[in-house]
């Protein structure tokens, strides 16, 4: 069972893996990655790629939770090639 991180809405999934390495489609909602942050104090792992080890933390947020709070998320447009990416909030692309 998958729920939202923000509100604990169940959400519907393609199909349930114990494998949390395993993104599998969810419906009306969508999955965050993270591999840390430097300066956190909950959670900055060092990935160990000797040992293949990339730890990262994996989260749902319902597509209503992204809506409410779409004024504070930023949409980037990540050009690889670039140092730099451009930035804009989310809410302009929802509309």
């Amino acid at each position: 069972m998958c729920k939202c991180f923000c509100c604990g809405k169940v959400l519907e999934t393609e199909s349930h893996f114990n494998d949390p390495t395993i993104l599998s489609p969810v419906y009306d909602g969508v999955w965050f990655r993270a591999p840390g942050n430097f300066g956190s104090t909950v959670f900055d792992p060092i990935p160990d790629k000797l040992r293949g080890e990339d730890p990262f933390l994996q989260i749902l947020i319902c597509d209503d939770c992204l809506k409410k709070k779409s004024d504070e998320v930023s949409y980037v447009h990540n050009i690889r090639h670039k140092v730099t990416a451009d930035v804009e909030t989310f809410n302009h692309r929802i509309g």
